[in-house]
């Protein structure tokens, strides 16, 4: 196994059964014929090894998805090196962190490292209460439904429903969190770049508007001519403020779909927030 801090070398690198080696970047996981940007990965954990023969004890593989849907797996030549694999994804992408039971064989005492008892069949298992990919990674309804609730807050409370599902959720149910955060960061995009354009567009408008008042003369028929261009920059403004709030009620909603479902949701340029 090969170890390293950054630039050009692997944070950790472990040789796989069946030959390849996979092997933790800071910018990306790298399997046999594979490359996956880190910023892509949406899971990691330990699955059983998929190639394991029927009946046979399966040894713990390393398995992610990437936002994409793309699923992938491997495993280690070493089984402890599972671990090793993923606490150092972990440390890249704290926000993928799911408790990982102690490695340990599968007969015997679960969870706790040691042989196996005299005449059995060496192989690895999870603690009690863990489960593979498909099951305990599943959101529960509960996650599922805060997601959802974060994302649709585009109606109600932009900002102040997803800040506390996410501050509520955060370190106990992972996925309410990270979708809780997403709806969060996206919300306040929005608000920020309706600032934006409101701020600068209220001044030109206000500004004209004050300056025709002020020189309107005590003869009607001198009147100055009415400040259409700021009139105009009123129109435009308030059109551009329509199609952001468009846009991010469609986004909203999507993500809200996708939540109610449990499956994961990144909104444009937000990929790893």
């Amino acid at each position: 196994m090969s170890t390293g801090a950054t630039g050009g070398t692997a944070l950790v690198g472990v040789a796989l059964r069946g030959g390849g080696t996979l092997s933790v970047w800071a910018d990306r996981l790298e399997a046999p014929g594979a490359s996956y940007p880190m910023a892509e990965i949406a899971w990691a954990g330990l699955v059983n090894d998929p190639a394991a023969p029927a009946g046979a004890q399966p040894l713990p593989s390393v398995a992610w998805r990437t936002t994409s849907g793309q699923y992938a797996s491997a495993t280690p030549a070493d089984p402890p090196q599972a671990w090793q694999v993923l606490e150092a994804l972990f440390a890249q992408r704290p926000d993928l962190r799911i408790p990982l039971p102690p490695p340990g064989p599968s007969l015997g005492q679960p969870g706790v490292w040691g042989p196996p008892p005299p005449g059995s069949m060496p192989g690895y298992a999870y603690a009690p209460g863990y489960a593979p990919y498909g099951l305990a990674q599943q959101p529960d309804h509960n996650q599922t439904v805060m997601a959802g609730l974060s994302h649709l807050s585009i109606f109600f409370g932009a900002l102040i429903v997803p800040l506390i599902l996410w501050l509520v959720n955060r370190g106990k149910s992972p996925y309410a969190a990270q979708q809780s955060k997403q709806a969060f960061f996206f919300h306040l995009g929005v608000w920020i770049i309706d600032l934006v354009i409101l701020i600068p567009g209220m001044i030109i408008y206000f500004t004209s508007f004050f300056s025709f008042m002020e020189n309107m003369p005590t003869d009607p028929t001198q009147a100055p001519a009415f400040p259409v261009a700021a009139f105009t920059v009123f129109i435009i403004m308030y059109a551009i403020i329509l199609v952001v709030q468009i846009i991010a009620i469609v986004f909203g909603v999507i993500g809200a779909v996708k939540a109610f479902q449990g499956k994961p949701f990144h909104y444009p340029l937000l990929g790893r927030v």
